[in-house]
């Protein structure tokens, strides 16, 4: 394992604890119980192990062994009024939908170039770019555009390509730069044949070339200790395929009865050119994005169901409906002229609701075609959200403007959930809930109506202090700023609007007739005032009541403290670790995970060990998760294995253990020997190794460990 060299914080630990003001609850000697404080003002200190990108902040500093405060920032939750038992609509991260959003562009060949190529990148947002070794594109220059822009590239074998070996030396390249996002299979096969091992395939030939290139290129991928971490995304309109090859699958399952062998491994994810309109079903339609994004056989375009369902060419017999709905998926195309009733205006409006419906409706990646019309090839080329001589078309301001309301970097790992409605929904309005990184909502709204406009109300579920209203057709700036509401009604036609309610804590303070809390002050004019005696908390924050309560007798009888939380992804919940003794160690779980206050909470009981005979002394307490240093409160996974670490006794002394397990819930194995033991004569840890916490460094893969020192000497009592 990679362990850094032990950082003795104990001061740094101190001045922590004073940015956050923390204090023990309970009289000296005696156990303490378990409280949750919540903010009136979410403004906090510029430090990584306070600024969270998660709707609960949890300090996870220790302060006392005698007593402990649990504290939570809620800069997100601003219901004021919210019935606690609506049903929650969960919210996704706005930068997960936003790393969604792509086009296809030679970057610096084929008439584009690099400076412009950037500059459109950046007006549009984009996170990702479809690119390939076709037309020569030198990787120097994807590179140049990811340094610019932090975009990153899906890298194929674009048209006709069979150069494995090649394609692999650019994909490390990008690697190594951090601008690879994933490596791709052939484009289209049925338009562009190939040639592999000495024999053509694809178009109206046999497909069996292409089935045995798209497997070497995932056997050669999966094998290189550089990109195998990477996805593999398979080729696209393998609905095309002649002869059944399988590729209408990721992996060929056995009874498939297709010509190449079953476990024949293909692709981690589908990929398809679903556009939005398509020969067999002509025109413009109510739901025209919807509908092209559905990944059943209702969808009308060239989608999931006719290239892995039941393949639209000959009728080869892929996954089940059910199965579809969760394949996972990309389109590295799609996409819609400007001719007849599609105007630049329709098309700017079909380019923003492509991108919401693939991803409501579960695809992953979603790239237009093009950035910029091509120039080299004849036809109809107006695809593009840019003109040949770069100006931008309206589909690119509407999706700047909606990328830029949007805008953030920072990923949620746990958004909650709003309880909002649409009351009487139409079938072509559809909603979608992000959270931003500060925990901002972000519900975007739109109609699919291809004449005329819908009105509809939509209920939040709650009475907010503020709400925004945006509209990515008109610009970036509000259309509309309410106060004090619980409703938004919207007149909509045929694209997005967005409601966003900010992250103010403010509005917390209507809640103080619901729980019984005690509330300190702030002294605007000065330093913050100190809060009612014998609160416990910190000026600026509100004592929400107790969490878990000190028994008479029995496991934690005598402290009920020193709590670590972290998400669990296997409960979707929160999981405490705390100091619970006897006998030393012990776990809870919160039931209402959008609400972690009084009663929400169940105790497990003692932390289950694996070979407790490895504990120091016998017995360890103070339990401490090692976290994501970039995501608190998210439990770091190194080498498949999270990480506890507790104090343990040795003699007449407190060291520090460290313990294993592949699941939050354990059992946990103690490592031999001890992590961090007392120091030498005279320094500050000669006695005692204390209240251990632990942070993990992906960037630097290390790990870095706080505690508390003490000396083996002590001030005489005054």
């Amino acid at each position: 394992m990679r362990t850094m060299g032990i950082w003795h914080a104990y001061a740094f630990g101190f001045a922590l604890c004073i940015a956050v003001a923390a204090v023990a609850t309970g009289p000296p000697g005696r156990g303490a119980d378990l409280l949750i404080l919540e903010p009136v003002v979410p403004h906090l200190p510029d430090s990584p192990a306070i600024i969270t990108a998660s709707p609960l902040t949890h300090f996870p500093m220790r302060r006392s062994c005698m007593g402990s405060t649990f504290l939570s920032a809620h800069p997100a939750d601003v219901a004021s009024e919210a019935d606690p038992g609506a049903r929650q609509t969960p919210a996704v991260s706005a930068t997960d939908f936003l790393d969604s959003i792509g086009a296809n562009s030679a970057v610096s060949r084929r008439g584009e170039s690099l400076a412009s190529t950037i500059d459109c990148v950046t007006y549009l947002g984009l996170r990702w770019l479809r690119a390939g070794y076709e037309s020569d594109i030198p990787v120097a220059d994807l590179i140049e555009l990811h340094s610019r822009t932090g975009v990153r590239f899906s890298y194929g074998l674009a048209s006709g390509g069979t150069d494995i070996v090649r394609l692999l030396n650019g994909a490390r390249q990008l690697a190594a730069a951090g601008a690879l996002l994933a490596l791709e299979g052939s484009n289209e096969p049925n338009n562009w044949g190939i040639a592999y091992q000495g024999e053509e395939g694809g178009r109206d030939l046999t497909w069996l070339p292409v089935a045995r290139l798209q497997r070497d290129l995932y056997d050669a991928v999966k094998r290189d200790p550089v990109l195998r971490v990477y996805p593999v995304w398979s080729i696209s309109e393998n609905g095309a395929e002649t002869d059944n090859v399988g590729l209408q699958f990721l992996t060929i399952p056995n009874g498939a009865g297709t010509l190449m062998p079953s476990g024949t491994q293909y692709a981690d994810y589908a990929n398809c050119h679903n556009c939005m309109t398509h020969p067999g079903w002509p025109g413009l339609h109510d739901n025209q994005t919807w509908i092209a994004a559905d990944p059943t056989s209702a969808c009308r375009a060239d989608g999931l169901h006719g290239n892995y369902g039941l393949t639209w060419r000959h009728h080869h017999a892929g996954y089940a409906e059910p199965e579809l709905l969760a394949l996972p998926r990309v389109a590295t195309e799609t996409g819609v002229t400007v001719e007849g009733p599609t105007t630049e205006q329709v098309q700017a409006s079909l380019y923003l609701t492509v991108y919401l419906d693939q991803f409501k409706r579960g695809w992953e990646h979603t790239a237009i075609y093009l950035l910029r019309d091509r120039t080299d090839e004849g036809g109809n080329q107006t695809f593009g959200f840019f003109r040949p001589d770069y100006t931008p078309r309206p589909a690119a301001t509407y999706l700047h403007n909606l990328t830029a309301i949007l805008a953030g970097n920072s990923p949620l790992p746990t958004p909650s959930g709003l309880g909002y409605s649409i009351t009487d929904q139409p079938a072509t309005v559809h909603d979608l809930l992000l959270r931003k990184s500060d925990g901002t909502f972000e519900l975007i709204v739109w109609n699919e109506r291809l004449v005329g406009s819908d009105n509809v109300t939509v209920d939040l579920g709650a009475t907010f202090a503020s709400v925004t209203v945006y509209d990515p057709t008109i610009g970036t700036s509000p259309v509309g700023n309410l106060s004090d509401v619980g409703s938004v009604a919207l007149t909509l036609s045929d694209h997005p609007v967005i409601i966003e309610i900010p992250a103010r804590a403010a509005a917390w303070q209507r809640r103080l007739g619901e729980t019984d809390v005690v509330r300190t002050a702030l002294n605007s004019a000065g330093p913050p005032a100190s809060g009612p005696p014998g609160s416990g908390a910190a000026p600026g924050w509100e004592r929400r009541g107790l969490i878990l309560s000190r028994p008479r007798t029995g496991d934690g009888s005598d402290v009920v403290g020193d709590p670590c939380v972290v998400w669990d992804d296997e409960i979707r919940s929160w999981r405490m670790f705390l100091f619970l003794a006897p006998p030393g160690t012990g776990e809870a779980v919160c039931e209402t995970p959008d609400d972690p206050g009084p009663g929400r909470w169940r105790l497990l009981g003692p932390l289950k060990f694996a070979n407790p005979s490895a504990l120091a002394g016998g017995a360890t307490h103070k339990p401490f998760i090692v976290m994501d240093a970039r995501h608190p409160n998210r439990a770091a996974r190194v080498d498949g294995r999270f990480w506890l670490l507790c104090v343990s006794y040795k003699g007449g002394s407190k060291v520090v253990q460290r313990a294993f397990s592949e699941e939050l819930a354990g059992p946990w194995t103690i490592e031999d020997g001890i992590l961090i033991d007392t120091g030498g004569a005279g320094a500050f840890y000669e006695k005692h190794v204390d209240a251990v916490t632990g942070f993990w460094f992906e960037d630097r893969d290390e790990f870095l460990y706080f505690y508390m020192g003490i000396r083996a000497w002590t001030r005489a009592a005054p």
